[in-house]
């Protein structure tokens, strides 16, 4: 299949954890050949308007999106949702939600780095979030850039991720309420990197709230693992999509490696024929 043809359906900017702002992100599409690329960052779609006039201007197809955490069985699941209408008040609900839970999570994690003597000033973790959302990789962003640790990935493995002594869980909303309200925006549901959730039996939970589609094709994803969820998908009659999970050049996955069909892109749009939004309207 040629570059023409294909979509990375998974990928974030500044507006989240990304490095690159929305049209440096479309621009490195355009250099890489490909046809779509979706924009899915955390908690926010602030990054939407910028990506689809870069869209324009690089002929480039922006899949408008975003990337929501949520919760079953006591562990945190993501859903992508596609093409939601962003004025819509069940999005604008999940999204005051969701940033909040953040805010607050970000002041407990800088607390407790200070119990450790590690402290980080606010201007310091600003300087990383540059009109984001914040998130731990910003704080981890910080740490290295204050030298504490020598890059992102030594912050998670030292004081951030799940276990180590700065890690705060975010308090994430039902996985139920998060697919009831993004379909209820217009949004195109998907379950993002199932395969780092390493649990299965969570598929028909998930099928009886909603969820459309599995993100079969992704970095952290073995060949086994990836056959087996375009198996699940093609069983379900949900939508297989893909995409590198891309936040910064600097990582492991380029842009544009792990990629699904444009014809899923078409397929997305099939299925939400009646969508209607104001895409580049301020909500």
């Amino acid at each position: 299949m040629s570059a023409e043809e294909r979509a990375d359906l998974h990928a974030h900017t500044r507006a989240s954890d990304g490095t690159l702002s929305p049209a440096e992100l479309v621009a490195m599409a355009a250099r890489a050949g490909l046809a779509a690329v979706a924009v899915t960052d955390h908690d926010t779609v602030a990054g939407w308007e910028e990506a689809l006039e870069a869209g324009l201007k690089e002929g480039v197809q922006v899949v408008p999106g975003i990337e929501v955490s949520s919760s079953i069985r006591g562990r945190s699941l993501h859903i992508l949702g596609y093409f939601p209408d962003k004025g819509h008040p069940a999005l604008q609900s999940l999204l005051t939600q969701m940033q909040e839970a953040r805010r607050k999570r970000i002041i407990v994690i800088m607390e407790k780095l200070r119990d450790l003597g590690v402290p980080l000033t606010e201007e310091e973790l600003w300087a990383q979030v540059q009109g984001g959302q914040p998130g731990r990789m910003h704080v981890a962003r910080a740490l290295a850039a204050r030298g504490v640790v020598s890059r992102p990935e030594e912050a998670f493995a030292r004081f951030l991720s799940r276990g180590r002594p700065a890690f705060v869980p975010k308090p994430d909303l039902p996985t139920g309420e998060v697919l009831q309200k993004l379909r209820a925006a217009g949004a195109l549901t998907v379950w993002a990197h199932p395969g780092t959730f390493g649990d299965d039996t969570v598929l028909p939970d998930l099928l009886e709230a909603g969820l459309e589609g599995i993100e079969a094709l992704h970095p952290d994803h073995r060949p086994e693992e990836r056959e087996r969820y375009l198996r699940l998908a093609k069983e379900h009659r949900l939508m297989a999509t893909g995409g590198t999970d891309f936040h910064s050049p600097e990582e492991r996955v380029p842009l544009g490696t792990v990629w699904a069909p444009l014809a899923v892109v078409e397929e997305i749009l099939q299925r939400k024929k009646d969508f209607r939004s104001s895409l580049l309207k301020k909500p």
